[in-house]
């Protein structure tokens, strides 16, 4: 079946952007994405119109769901797939570049196949279930073009070109509001809001190869130059450690985590502590090998011995994982997504894997003949 992409199981994740992708492509016109705009200058000089006008209006280019498609349409998928591709990549200059699926061309293209297929699969399932679009849905949409156009200084025209390059037109601008509005009432149906949902062994099984663990650090390089300590300083850093750890040792207490956190606070040079009072959650590569291995190797409940790293000497403690946690993969760039709420997508991208299988789509000879390097010329 040409058109539907082929390695569809292995990249069934991207159902995620519907939930996502509104926010990203209705910044142009909030103008909160300028800098993405800017980014895509070069690509902003393509003739959308003449792109359009590449091929016949209304050849038929597939079916789906035992529907016409036609070029008219399909393109406006083309340009949506690219401006998205363009927003997460960088612009695109040359069609002809080769990539995995043959050219920039037939990548594209791919994309917009997945698009409509995704698109579609969520206004079937969304039916299915009875889940409605909003009763005031033409109003929202209205009231957002209106925003839109107070973005654009009241030039519709203006707005009209940035619709072309995002949307390729007014038509599939609201296609695409009225499902990514609705996308996250199925989230909401399969897995919760926040992944509230889950069962106690989709956690377990979304939580493998996550660690979470406390340490005291004790550094053994100047916080100004990044350099390592002269030797009075650094035996003062390791007496410092080494008390710590005798303290631990001693510790005859029903509260060894909150004990170690009481000496944290007094011995760790770790500015993250005061971010990360309840400890750290990772993955390996998340953190330096020396103290992902020193978490690995004890139990829950557990402190390793002292460890030493490019920062200095750790003493860490291995803690059961929080699901409510961010983990420092997310934390690191400023997410604030909780291992519920990443684990709740992955298990909603594999629910909506056979969504998208269940959508039909055949291509024509016609599609077989589309050519972005000639939709786009250099």
């Amino acid at each position: 079946m040409k058109g539907r992409p082929s390695d569809m199981r292995n990249r069934f994740t991207k159902i995620i952007a519907l939930l996502l992708c509104a926010a990203m492509m209705m910044c142009v016109f909030t103008g909160c994405a300028e800098e993405a705009v800017n980014t895509t200058e070069e690509a902003s000089a393509r003739d959308f119109d003449a792109g359009r006008a590449a091929y016949a209006a209304d050849e038929v280019v597939m079916t789906l769901e035992g529907e016409d498609l036609t070029w008219d349409e399909f393109y406006n998928w083309i340009c949506y797939a690219l401006a998205n591709y363009q927003y997460t990549y960088g612009p695109v200059s040359d069609f002809s570049t080769a990539t995995a699926l043959g050219n920039m061309s037939d990548a594209i293209i791919q994309e917009a196949c997945d698009y409509i297929v995704m698109y579609k699969a969520v206004e079937k399932k969304a039916a299915e279930l009875g889940i409605d679009l909003p009763a005031d849905m033409e109003q929202q949409i209205e009231e957002d073009w209106d925003a839109s156009l107070d973005s654009f200084e009241r030039d519709e025209e203006a707005l009209m070109e940035y619709i072309k390059e995002y949307y390729g037109s007014r038509e599939l601008y609201e296609y695409t509001f009225k499902y990514n509005s609705i996308s996250p009432d199925l989230f909401e149906y399969f897995v919760g809001a926040d992944g509230e949902k889950l069962t106690a062994a989709q956690i377990e099984e979304g939580s493998e190869g996550y660690l979470m663990a406390k340490h005291i650090l004790v550094q053994t390089t100047y916080e100004d130059t990044g350099l390592v300590l002269e030797e009075d300083d650094m035996k003062a850093a390791q007496e410092r450690i080494e008390t710590a750890y005798a303290l631990l040792e001693a510790y005859e207490g029903d509260d060894l985590e909150g004990y170690f956190d009481e000496l944290t606070a007094q011995y760790t040079d770790d500015e993250g502590f005061l971010s990360y009072p309840d400890g750290y959650l990772f993955q390996q590569g998340d953190m330096v090998t020396e103290f992902y291995t020193a978490a690995k190797n004890i139990e829950e409940g557990q402190y390793s011995d002292i460890v030493e790293s490019a920062y200095g000497y750790h003493i860490v403690m291995r803690i059961p994982v929080d699901v409510e946690a961010v983990p420092m993969s997310y934390a690191s760039y400023g997410y604030d997504y909780s291992l519920r709420f990443i684990i709740a997508q992955l298990v909603f991208a594999e629910e909506s894997e056979s969504w998208m299988d269940d959508v039909t789509m055949e291509t024509t000879a016609a599609f077989d003949k589309i050519d972005l390097t000639q939709v786009f010329p250099a």
